[in-house]
C-alpha cells in the first residue's frame, strides 16, 4: 500500500482498490481539505477529531452537499487501520508561548493505536528541533516514518484561486525513506513538492509568516504617519505598488491575527533565546502588532464621548474566515468597551463572545450614534453602515467617508 511502502503511486488510477487508508487528525481548517483531498485521490479515509460537535456538523455538511465522504469519528482506535496519518492540529499560543500538546496527544494516541510501519506526515506549525523530539513519543521504539510538510493552506480555501493542490509544498523526514514515503503520498494527490531537509521545512514555515508580520506591523505604523500628516496610506500603498519588482503592498487594518501570523513569530523568538541569538526586529513587530488594537479603540475614545453607543463591525480575524483566534479586532472591540463606551458588536459571520454586547445590524444601526469597521465586509454590510447616517471610523480604508483610525 502506498503508505507503507515507497512504491510511485502517483500515476495510480484514482479507483486503484490498493491505495490504502488515510487517518486524518484534526479537521479543522487545515484537516478537513486534507481528507477530502486524500478521498478525491482514492484512498480510503478516516477523519478523526476529539471534538463531537464538530464531527457532526462535519456529518451534517456531508449529507448536504453529497461530497465524497470520508468515515468521520471521535474515535483514535482507528488509527489501528491507517497506512497514512496526517497530523492537522493546532498549535495556539498561551501567555506567549507556543503550545504543542495537541501533537503531543495525537503522538500519543498514535503509540496506543498505530501500526508500526505507517508513515506519519505532521502538518502542524512547530518551533524548530520539534519534529525530532515527536518521533519517541509515536512509540514502536522510536522507528515510525516520520515526515514533516507543514501546511500552506489559505482558510479562505479556493476563494482566492489558492486551493490545496495550487500551493506547492515543503516535504522533509526525520530521515530519508520517511521523506521519500510522503513525497510519494502528496505527489499522488496532485500537490507539487519541493523536498528539503527537516529542519530547513521548520525554519522557513516561521520565515514565511514571520515576513507578513514585520509587514503588517510595519504599514499599520506608517498608516498612522500617513493620517497624521493628512495623507491617505492606501493612496500611498496604492502608488509604491505601481512598481513592478522589489516591492509587494501590504494593506494598514487594525493588526494581525490568526492562528499563524500573530503567533508562529514567537516560536521563532523561543528558539532564538535558546540559542542566545537576539531577534530585536522580530520582537519589536510583534510588539507593535500587540499595541496596534488598542491604540485603534484609543482613536475611536477620543472621538466619541463617554458613555456614547458604538457599533463595531468585523470580529474575526481575517475578512471572510469564521475564525476570531488571536483576532485583533476581537481585542480592539474589548479595549474599546473597557474605555467608558457602550460597544455593540456585529459580524455576520462569527456570534460575538458572551463578555460584549451582541446585535444584529439593522437594531444596532439605530441604537448607536458611531460605528466602527474593524473587519472589511461584504458589500451589503458596507451599504448599510454607508446610509445609517452614523459617525463612521475605519480601520480598513475600505469604507469611503470615513475617518480613519
Amino acid at each position: 500500500m502506498l503508505g507503507s511502502h515507497s512504491t510511485n503511486a502517483s500515476t495510480a488510477s484514482a479507483t486503484s482498490p490498493d491505495l490504502g487508508t488515510v487517518a486524518v487528525l484534526g479537521l479543522g481548517y487545515v484537516g478537513w481539505p486534507v481528507a477530502t483531498t486524500c478521498a478525491e485521490a482514492g484512498f480510503r479515509v478516516i477523519g478523526i477529531d476529539l471534538d463531537a460537535s464538530r464531527v457532526e456538523r462535519l456529518r451534517g455538511w456531508q449529507a448536504t452537499a453529497r461530497s465524497l465522504e470520508p468515515t468521520l469519528t471521535t474515535d483514535t482506535a482507528e488509527l489501528a487501520s491507517a497506512d497514512v496519518v496526517f497530523i492537522c492540529v493546532p498549535t495556539p499560543l498561551e501567555d506567549g508561548e507556543a503550545r504543542h500538546e495537541a501533537v503531543r496527544e495525537c503522538a500519543s494516541a498514535y503509540a496506543r493505536h498505530g501500526r508500526a510501519d505507517a508513515l506519519v506526515i505532521l502538518e502542524s506549525t512547530v518551533r524548530p528541533g520539534f519534529v525530532e523530539e515527536l518521533r519517541p513519543i509515536l512509540g514502536h521504539g522510536g522507528g515510525v516514518a516520520l515526515a514533516y510538510a507543514p501546511e500552506r493552506i489559505d482558510p479562505q480555501l479556493n476563494q482566492a484561486g489558492w486551493g490545496l493542490r495550487d500551493v506547492p509544498r515543503l516535504v522533509a523526514g526525520v530521515d530519508e525513506e520517511a521523506q521519500a514515503r510522503a513525497l510519494v503520498v502528496l505527489r499522488s494527490l496532485g500537490v507539487a513538492v519541493h523536498p528539503v531537509a527537516l529542519r530547513v521545512a521548520e525554519y522557513a514555515k516561521l520565515l514565511e509568516n514571520s515576513y507578513r508580520l514585520l509587514n503588517v506591523a510595519f504599514i499599520d505604523e506608517f498608516a498612522a504617519l500617513c493620517r497624521a500628516d493628512g495623507i491617505d496610506p492606501r493612496a500611498v500603498v496604492e502608488a509604491a505598488a505601481t512598481k513592478p519588482y522589489g516591492y509587494q503592498p501590504f494593506w494598514p487594518g487594525v493588526g494581525a491575527g490568526g492562528h499563524c501570523v500573530a503567533v508562529d513569530p514567537a516560536f521563532l523568538l523561543h528558539r532564538g533565546r535558546s540559542q542566545r541569538v537576539p531577534l530585536t526586529l522580530l520582537e519589536g513587530a510583534l510588539d507593535a502588532n500587540a499595541r496596534r488594537p488598542r491604540a485603534v479603540a484609543a482613536s475611536v475614545a477620543a472621538q466619541t464621548e463617554p458613555g456614547e453607543t458604538i457599533l463595531v463591525v468585523g470580529l474575526t480575524y481575517k475578512p471572510g474566515v469564521p475564525d476570531t483566534r488571536e483576532s485583533a479586532a476581537l481585542a480592539a472591540t474589548r479595549a474599546l468597551s473597557g474605555m467608558n463606551r457602550r460597544v455593540l458588536a456585529f459580524d455576520p459571520l462569527v456570534e460575538p463572545p458572551e463578555d460584549l454586547e451582541s446585535a444584529d445590524l439593522a437594531d444596532a444601526i439605530a441604537r448607536a450614534t458611531s460605528a466602527v469597521l474593524l473587519v472589511p465586509q461584504p458589500e451589503a454590510v458596507t451599504a448599510a453602515l454607508l446610509a445609517s447616517g452614523l459617525n463612521l471610523f475605519d480601520a480598513t480604508g475600505t469604507l469611503a467617508g470615513a475617518v480613519g483610525v
